[in-house]
């Protein structure tokens, strides 16, 4: 992410970042891009990029009020950072996508 304001500091990665943290990463990192209200649950632990990683839900809502959720997967390997994030409209789309989604997700283990 790149820093937008010194008011809003940019979220930055390290190689030994504990799991709480690696959540709160991804969650500013989504806040930093502009979405709000940006909420993380059902943290459990998944096997993502080769890596021993996280998968988790997200909610939250756009600067318009369009409400979201979204799943994310992170893994820390090799000291390198290994993210994905799927976000779409709560109401339709996010249910829609949701099954080639957790299959891309699957591939990725």
């Amino acid at each position: 992410m790149k820093r937008i304001s010194k008011e809003r500091p940019t979220p930055t990665f390290q190689a030994d970042i504990g799991p709480t943290e690696l959540v709160e990463l991804v969650s500013d990192s989504i806040s930093q891009a502009g979405y709000q209200r940006v909420e993380t649950s059902a943290l459990k632990p998944q096997r993502f990029a080769g890596a021993d990683g996280l998968h988790f839900e997200l909610d939250a809502t756009t600067e318009s009020g369009l409400d979201v959720k979204g799943l994310a997967a992170t893994a820390v390997s090799n000291g390198k950072l290994f993210v994905m994030i799927y976000l779409a409209p709560a109401e339709h789309y996010y249910r829609a996508g949701l099954p080639e989604v957790e299959a891309i997700l699957a591939s990725a283990a």
